[in-house]
């Protein structure tokens, strides 16, 4: 009740937290940030064709072991088959 009677008192001069947060954020200039520790300098990446054919001895390749996606279905049976029946 306290706080609805702070809201209609507030003076017209007055600004929002968001305004001033929106101002100080405004105001920076991009000069000012500095780059990210993570960041990489600018270079130029080649770009790939996604529309040139795969070559057919790497695209038949086998894949090697624990690269591709997990087989979820089995990781599944594994657990189940490990805790046994369900308890009813």
């Amino acid at each position: 009740s306290d706080t609805a009677t702070e809201k209609s008192e507030q003076p017209g001069g007055r600004k929002s937290m968001l305004g001033g947060l929106a101002r100080a954020f405004k105001g920076k200039k991009e000069k000012d940030v500095a780059p990210l520790a993570g960041s990489a300098p600018d270079v130029e990446i080649p770009s790939a064709d996604l529309d040139e054919p795969l070559d057919p001895k790497v695209a038949n390749r086998p894949l090697e072991p624990g690269s591709g996606p997990p087989d979820l279905n089995a990781i599944m049976k594994r657990v189940r088959d490990e805790r046994g029946p369900p308890v009813r």
